[in-house]
């Protein structure tokens, strides 16, 4: 059986989210083999009582907001209990820019 290429964890600062990083150094995504996606969609099956909307988030480069150098993506629940419901990423940084 082969090794997957990404592994999923438990983000410990906000236990709802979930982390899936590449096992070998990527800082891009543009740095993945092509084989990627299907690691990652078994992955996303993985994440324990994922709900049908939810976001995937990666920051590349430090302009982005990338603080490790090491490539991962963000698997993030979203509800409509929370206030960034229903809002897409463009929309929360305008309203961040505009405090």
């Amino acid at each position: 059986m082969k090794r997957p290429l990404l592994f999923l964890v438990r983000n410990k600062l906000s236990p709802q989210n979930y982390l899936i990083i590449p096992r070998a150094h990527r800082e891009s995504v543009q740095d993945l083999p092509d084989n990627w996606w299907a690691d990652m969609k078994q992955l996303l099956a993985a994440v324990p009582d994922l709900p049908a909307d939810y976001n995937i988030s990666i920051n590349i480069g430090k302009q982005a907001g990338q603080t490790l150098g090491h490539l991962h993506f963000w698997v993030i629940p979203r509800a409509g209990d929370v206030p960034a419901a229903g809002k897409g990423l463009a929309k929360l940084i305008d309203e961040a820019n505009q405090e």
